[in-house]
């Protein structure tokens, strides 16, 4: 058997879109023992349970400037390559991959509008596979269902809504007042509420929300929770991710982005709804909110 490395420098949705594109790269190189190098211990959890994984390891560095051609082109690149020659200086690695997801083109879609295809196609490209929306391959353990069990319990005989409203991004967010009109009208229609996120994002629960909320799950026991779930809304964020994968029967996702579809989750059953954010319109994204939830 072969060893190939694949180092791959993106955030933890990304990681979640490789999932079922190195899938089918498996399926076609089955010969192959796979290691990841991935950006930090987040994404390393994305790959926990995954048979088709040898090993994960953390990259020591920074992110690359992905979306900065000169920074990545003259400096940071080079700084990965010489990690994965310090990392293969016993040659154990007859393939090595650095999938950057067409950092130039990427550059020019944001430059000129000529917006491509959605992300997963054009990690498919870097991968050397058929350019698809390939279905996230997650694993998930009988250990984190009867986490989110006990954790469903409390809400026992009411339909759930997840949400998660957090974002690093200043542009994703929506204001504590907006999402907690969100939050009534979910109420309203007879759904208890559930809002989940990171550790470092507790703090950043209004208390005037009045929901259960949960903090620090892993990727695992979300899947779990939201298998339960009627509903997901929130940023476009890993969650939304997981909750396509746990195929969420609908899924709203508030994006600022200019061509927020290219960077839409994958779900085999799950409604996607896309509510486009943009500042000083919350009034309206707010009315958009209540349309889609009584559409569905």
């Amino acid at each position: 058997m072969s060893h190939t490395l694949i180092v791959y420098l993106h955030g933890i949705g990304d990681n979640i879109m490789l999932t079922g594109v190195l899938k089918e790269y498996c399926r076609q190189h089955p010969e192959e023992r796979i290691d990841l190098v991935v950006l930090n211990p987040g994404c390393a959890a994305i790959w926990k349970n995954n048979p088709l994984v040898n090993s994960v390891t953390v990259y020591p560095g920074t992110q690359p400037y992905f979306w900065n051609p000169a920074k990545f082109y003259l400096l940071h690149q080079w700084r990965v390559r010489r990690f994965i020659h310090q990392l293969n200086q016993d040659v154990r690695y007859e393939r090595v991959l650095f999938p950057t997801i067409q950092t130039l083109p990427e550059i020019i879609y944001h430059l000129t509008g000529a917006y491509g295809r959605h992300k997963i196609e054009r990690l498919s490209h870097d991968m050397g596979v058929s350019a698809k929306l390939y279905p996230y391959d997650l694993h998930t353990t009988a250990e984190d269902a009867v986490r989110a069990k006990e954790l469903s319990a409390r809400l026992a005989g009411t339909r759930l809504a997840v949400l998660h409203p957090f974002s690093g991004h200043a542009k994703k967010r929506i204001s504590n007042n907006g999402f907690g009109k969100i939050l009534e009208a979910l109420r309203q229609g007879g759904l208890a509420t559930l809002v989940v996120g990171a550790p470092e994002e507790k703090s950043r629960l209004d208390p005037n929300w009045k929901t259960e909320s949960a903090f620090g799950l892993s990727f695992g026991v979300l899947i779990e929770v939201l298998k339960r779930a009627e509903i997901f809304a929130g940023t476009d964020s890993a969650i939304a991710h997981l909750a396509a994968f746990a195929n969420t029967p609908h899924i709203v996702i508030l994006s600022p982005k200019l061509e927020p579809r290219r960077y839409l989750p994958v779900s085999e059953n799950a409604r996607i709804s896309l509510i486009h954010i943009r500042k000083n319109h919350e009034p309206e994204n707010l009315a958009e909110f209540s349309t889609v939830l009584t559409a569905r």
